[in-house]
């Protein structure tokens, strides 16, 4: 009975004989199951990453930051569990394979290249500049 105005809805309260604890890290399995690990030792499950599966990746739109957008020649995504079915599995802690832009990259390595050529020519010019100058003054 309560002063309140409303239906009364008591609490049940369980207890597992664990201390409470405070999260200190948080864990990814293969499955996209993600577990808090909490100082107390325990661990505990909190949230499971959905896969979305598309019938034709190839087309999705590509955007900034290594996202894509669907498109009528992707088709429709569908959510399902990692590891079932046809997703895949995820790997927790792994970097992605490089997404570099290779021309992009050996042309601007080319051109830093032709920039140090360059400049060693200058250098090189101002050097026999400097010892013609010396010659001169004796």
């Amino acid at each position: 009975m309560t002063q309140f105005s409303g239906d009364y809805a008591p609490l049940k309260i369980v207890s597992d004989g664990a201390e409470s604890g405070i999260l200190v890290r948080t864990e990814i399995d293969d499955r996209g199951d993600v577990y808090g690990v909490f100082d107390n030792g325990s661990r505990k499950p909190l949230y499971s990453i959905p896969l979305a599966e598309v019938a034709n990746p190839a087309g999705l739109l590509a955007t900034d930051g290594n996202a894509y957008l669907l498109s009528r020649g992707s088709g429709e995504f569908g959510l399902g569990q990692a590891g079932e079915g046809s997703a895949g599995t995820l790997t927790a802690g792994a970097l992605e394979s490089s997404n570099v832009e290779v021309a992009a990259e050996l042309t601007g390595l080319i051109q830093t290249q032709r920039a140090y050529s360059s400049n060693a020519r200058i250098v090189t010019t101002v050097d026999e500049m400097l010892e013609e100058t010396t010659r001169l003054k004796r």
